[in-house]
C-alpha cells in the first residue's frame, strides 16, 4: 500500500514537470517570433488656465498619456508626462474717471443754496493706480429772480343797497393775481372798497315830489 502511494506521488510530479517544461518551450518559441515595439506618446493637453488673472508670474500646465506601451523589448517613451510654464495674463490697468454729469438744479427756489454734480470711475485692475479726488462735487448757487405781487384790476361796482332813494352803499373788489416771491414787494391797498349810491331814478313819481316839497307832504299826511 506504502508503494503504491509513493509510487502515484512520483507519477504526479513527473506529469508536473512535463507541463512545465513545455509551457517554457511555448514562451521561448513566442519569444522568438515577437518584433520589438518602442514606447509611444499621445499628444500633448492643452495648456491650463494661468495660475493668476492679471500681472505676471503665473504658471500653467499640461500633460500627455502614453498611446503604445513599449513590447519585446522596445524602447521605452522618453521625456515627461507632465511640463508647466510661466504665463504673463496681462498689463495693470490704472483708474480713469468718466465726465463730469451736468449740475443738479439749486437745492433752494430763491436764495443762496447749493448745487452738485457727480461723475463715475472705471476701476483699476492688476495693480494698476487708483483713482484720485471725489466722485461728487458741491458749489453754491444764488436765485435771485425776486417777483413782485399783482393786484387783479378791480370788478364791477355791485347793485346799490337801496332800490329807490339815497344812502344806499356799494362795492367792489380785487385779488391778488401773483403773490410776492423771493422777497419782492407785498402788494399795497384793500382788496375791497365801498361807496355811497342812491337810486332817485327808480322812485315813484309821488315820492319824489314828496322829497322835493316835505313841507307840503307833511302837511298833506295830516
Amino acid at each position: 500500500m506504502r508503494a503504491t502511494l509513493i509510487f502515484l506521488v512520483c507519477l504526479v510530479v513527473f506529469e508536473l514537470l512535463l507541463v512545465d517544461a513545455g509551457f517554457r518551450v511555448r514562451r521561448r518559441r513566442r519569444r522568438r517570433s515577437c518584433s520589438p515595439g518602442n514606447c509611444q506618446w499621445n499628444s500633448w493637453q492643452a495648456w491650463s488656465s494661468c495660475s493668476i488673472t492679471c500681472g505676471s508670474g503665473g504658471i500653467q500646465s499640461r500633460s500627455r498619456t502614453i498611446r503604445v506601451h513599449a513590447s519585446c523589448g522596445g524602447g521605452g517613451c522618453s521625456g515627461p508626462s507632465y511640463e508647466t510654464r510661466t504665463c504673463n495674463p496681462g498689463n495693470s490697468v490704472n483708474c480713469v474717471w468718466g465726465n463730469w454729469q451736468e449740475w443738479a438744479a439749486c437745492s433752494v427756489t430763491c436764495g443762496l443754496g447749493t448745487s452738485t454734480r457727480t461723475r463715475v470711475k472705471t476701476s483699476a485692475v492688476c495693480g494698476g493706480t487708483d483713482c484720485s479726488g471725489s466722485p461728487t462735487e458741491t458749489r453754491q448757487c444764488v436765485d435771485e429772480d425776486q417777483v413782485n405781487c399783482v393786484l387783479s384790476d378791480w370788478q364791477n361796482w355791485s347793485s346799490c343797497s337801496v332800490t329807490c332813494g339815497s344812502g344806499g352803499t356799494q362795492s367792489r373788489t380785487r385779488s391778488e393775481v401773483t403773490s410776492a416771491f423771493c422777497g419782492g414787494t407785498h402788494c399795497i391797498g384793500s382788496s375791497e372798497e365801498h361807496r355811497n349810491c342812491s337810486n332817485e331814478d327808480f322812485c315813484p313819481d309821488t315820492f319824489k315830489h314828496d322829497e322835493k316839497n316835505p313841507e307840503k307832504s307833511s302837511v298833506e299826511d295830516v
